[in-house]
């Protein structure tokens, strides 16, 4: 139709600042909702989310409350920094098993677009924004069926015809949904087993 979409949902490939960028030049009033990379930690211990990130102030604060400037540090060739505690900190702190493996220091690295993750991190924690979310899965449902009945390739030429074609793709995967419902419906109940006694 040569008309935007009000609304993009993605996984977290789409959640990545760049992919934000090129979707905001290309579409100014079209909406991003797509999770950032989750920050997990494969060893057990304290995950990036753990430590407080102030992009204002350039400084990394530790869940033992240890503030380090990252500012100073020259950014890498990708616009990251990297971020290290002192060792003789981390040997001295009462939480190292749960933060460091071994005696080195934790580090951690700065994205360039570290303060638009956090704050989309604390959207992500909303109720509401999960909700909203769910209907992703709801929606690829709903295109896996038209793709299986035809809708993924054009078969005709002009948009007249190929509006024509996606209306019979979405009659034939209601009419699909439809005898699917009445099978569940009629369906017969299971007879009674030894474990469950009929109802009186």
């Amino acid at each position: 139709t040569g008309q935007a979409p009000a609304q993009v949902m993605g996984d977290t490939a789409y959640g990545a600042a760049t992919v934000a960028a090129a979707l905001q030049a290309m579409a100014p009033d079209t909406a991003l909702v797509a999770p950032v990379p989750p920050a997990n930690n494969r060893t057990g211990l304290f995950p990036k989310t753990a430590f407080t990130v102030d992009a204002d102030r350039e400084t990394v604060t530790c869940p033992a409350g240890q503030t380090v400037a990252y500012g100073a540090r020259r950014p890498r060739r990708d616009g990251t920094r990297g971020v290290r505690w002192a060792a003789a900190t981390c040997q001295a702190c009462p939480l190292q098993t749960q933060c460091v493996d071994g005696m080195q220091p934790r580090s951690l690295t700065i994205r360039p677009d570290e303060a638009a993750i956090q704050a989309q991190r604390q959207i992500q924690a909303t109720v509401a924004w999960a909700a909203h979310y769910r209907e992703r899965s709801r929606v690829e449902h709903v295109q896996a069926q038209q793709a299986r009945h035809g809708g993924r390739h054009g078969r005709y030429w002009g948009p007249r015809k190929l509006l024509f074609q996606e209306r019979l793709v979405a009659a034939a995967c209601n009419l699909v949904e439809l005898a699917r419902i009445a099978a569940v419906r009629t369906r017969p109940a299971p007879p009674p087993g030894p474990w469950r006694s009929p109802c009186v």
